[in-house]
């Protein structure tokens, strides 16, 4: 149950001016806010502390080593904190983690109608995860909740990790016990030994590279259909990605590296977050797909745009027309290869297959 501390715009929270709600936790609320001090925007994430003495130090310790990450480990793909500060409001005590403000949001703000991001988009992002994440593990620390929700996108397009609020520090990068965990993205081996480490962080990246390149949506309705016993057991059985999950246009190399970072053995997962990066950025394709607002598929690779249409017919049979526009001068040219009359359905299914890898891959 989420705490409602009844704010709104305009109250103002020491220096700070509520401006526009953002987001809540069980226990905190995210807020655009005015610092008055010095005239600029930025986030402020409002924590409610417990009325309760020892669980309220146990809950500083913890929010406190949540703002020093932000504020000691600075890096480009990394959120940085600002300040933090205590105040009281309506008999509750609060924390105020002030951090830099991007008015781009998350990532899953990129996503289309479909719930994806292009694959260019998305291994641009993942390559920037994965560098937060080795200065992260340089300085002995697991981040333990990376998810498309917690990857903002910077002014110029860079993905930047958020929300220390569950991290562990790990003196000799040891695996340690997590504080929390987030259910979706929960790795084999925190369900079996209670532990987070290098590897964990790599598991959760390589299940936000499957949503944000699939759709954000598969795993929550998995996750909804199944209940949480059985969602487990699928993590520890490694049958959480199967490959019918998998949009038809996704790269089988692509798919190997989903694959392999989230092996449910650690030790044949990514050894560190630079080897993934690496893979990662060996990658090259030529296109990508996206969708419309109706969610029809279209593709892009170069100066054309791709698209197709299916055309049932009264003998059982379909048409496939495949077709490529020119972006420039707007015409459209049909592409023999990829269209046919009277065919299967199962037929019409494998050449539409082809069309969508052939428009990234080039093959």
């Amino acid at each position: 149950m989420t705490i409602n501390l009844g704010l709104c715009p305009e109250i103002q929270l020491n220096k700070y001016i509520l401006k526009r709600f953002l987001g809540r936790g069980f226990f905190s609320e995210v807020w655009v806010a005015q610092d008055v001090f010095v005239d600029r925007e930025i986030a402020v994430k409002v924590q409610v502390l417990s009325k309760d003495e020892a669980k309220r130090e146990e809950e500083l310790e913890r929010i406190l080593f949540e703002a020093q990450i932000g504020v000691h480990l600075t890096h480009d793909h990394l959120m940085k904190v600002l300040s933090v500060d205590a105040t009281l409001y309506n008999e509750y005590q609060l924390l105020l983690i002030a951090m830099e403000y991007y008015q781009n949001g998350s990532v899953v703000e990129r996503t289309n109608s479909r719930g994806f991001i292009p694959i260019s988009d998305g291994m641009r992002v993942l390559v920037h995860v994965l560098k937060g994440l080795e200065h992260l593990h340089e300085n002995r620390v697991f981040h333990g909740d990376i998810k498309p929700r917690n990857i903002i996108i910077g002014n110029k397009g860079e993905g930047i990790i958020s929300d220390y609020g569950i991290s562990r520090y790990a003196p000799d990068l040891i695996p340690v016990q997590p504080s929390d965990v987030y259910r979706l993205h929960v790795a084999p081996e925190t369900i079996h030994n209670d532990q987070i480490s290098v590897q964990t962080d790599i598991y959760q990246t390589g299940i936000t590279a499957f949503r944000l390149l699939n759709g954000d949506k598969i795993l929550n309705a998995i996750y909804s259909e199944i209940g949480w016993q059985e969602y487990q057991n699928r993590v520890v059985q490694g049958k959480i990605l199967q490959p019918q999950y998998y949009l038809p246009f996704i790269p089988d190399k692509l798919k190997r590296i989903i694959e392999k970072s989230t092996h449910v053995n650690p030790e044949k997962r990514f050894k560190t977050a630079l080897e993934m990066r690496r893979a990662l950025e060996k990658l090259s394709f030529q296109g990508y797909w996206t969708c419309d607002f109706e969610g029809k598929c279209i593709g892009i690779a170069g100066p054309y745009e791709y698209s197709y249409n299916t055309e049932k017919r009264g003998d059982g049979f379909y048409n496939l027309i495949a077709v490529k526009k020119n972006r420039k001068n707007n015409r459209e040219t049909r592409i023999k290869k990829y269209s046919c009359y009277k065919k299967s359905p199962k037929y019409i299914d494998s050449l539409i297959r082809k069309y969508y890898q052939f428009v990234v891959t080039g093959n």
